[in-house]
């Protein structure tokens, strides 16, 4: 490939910066050229100025048409000595404007073209998870995004880590884990942040009606994260039973990259105290 080549191909696909830096540098050196020139030719406006009233003065004893003929000779010179001072800043700031501008389309044109590619790419992943859990139930959908495997557990199933070298907690997911995102959840956002700022907020709230009230059933905490209730009912917590708080497990490892920002998905294990009826 030939430098020629290289080169074209470079400038179209960096033609928004390309074209806006030399925007901005024209414009710069505008505002230069019409300081400079205006500092180089004061005196000659001034001059000119003076020239024009000067000849308006002297005139009043002439015919009306010698002065308008004198005047106007006057005014072609300043008008003149103007161009020469202020055209080529004028030229170079109204080209630099017109490149900031032109760079600026590019770079909007590219960015629709990105958002439709990517609402594309969107439709098409849900399209894709939509025929996994019809064909092959939910569990499999849940194990192909997250990297997960299902197994069972005394007739339940819980989902772990595929990987050997990743961490798994002391504590297997119980049949109360549920995930909590933009995908399984109304209140879920696709910004990591603001997942980390709602679970922390609701989990602020459970605790306050746990301690107010001396229990808390699960389900409750279901439908104040907007989840699917996944738990039978009759499961919660119950003050004197157990750690006499609501952990929805946030912080704990498996939920690392959510945390960190670099997963939107959270993985929820809550540290209920099992079936809390009979104590209530």
């Amino acid at each position: 490939m030939s430098i020629i080549t290289r080169a074209g191909r470079f400038a179209i696909k960096h033609a928004d910066v390309i074209v806006s830096a030399v925007g901005t540098g024209l414009t710069l050196v505008g505002i230069g050229l019409t300081v400079a020139s205006t500092l180089d030719h004061a005196e000659e406006i001034k001059e000119c100025k003076k020239e024009v009233e000067l000849t308006r003065q002297s005139n009043l004893t002439k015919s009306p048409k010698e002065q308008k003929k004198e005047i106007a000779n006057s005014c072609k010179k300043l008008a003149v000595c103007m161009v020469k001072t202020y055209l080529p800043g004028t030229i170079c700031i109204s080209v630099g404007l017109c490149s900031v501008i032109f760079g600026h389309k590019i770079l909007a044109k590219r960015h629709l073209a990105l958002l439709a590619a990517y609402e594309s790419l969107n439709q098409s992943q849900k399209k894709y998870r939509k025929n996994i859990i019809e064909d092959y139930g939910k569990e499999a959908d849940i194990c192909a995004k997250h990297g997960l495997k299902a197994e069972k557990l005394n007739d339940q199933t819980i989902y772990v880590p595929k990987d050997d070298d990743i961490f798994i907690p002391d504590r297997d997911l119980s049949d109360a884990a549920v995930f909590f995102g933009a995908e399984y959840s109304e209140l879920g956002s696709k910004i990591p942040e603001e997942n980390l700022s709602m679970l922390k907020g609701q989990e602020e709230y459970a605790n306050a009606l746990f301690h107010d009230q001396g229990y808390l059933m699960l389900q409750d905490v279901y439908d104040m994260l907007g989840v699917n209730r996944v738990a039978p009912d009759g499961i919660g917590w119950i003050s004197g039973r157990g750690d006499n708080f609501v952990d929805f497990g946030i912080f704990n490892v498996k939920n690392g990259s959510a945390v960190n920002g670099d997963e939107q998905v959270f993985l929820l294990d809550f540290n209920h105290d099992g079936y809390i009826l009979p104590y209530i």
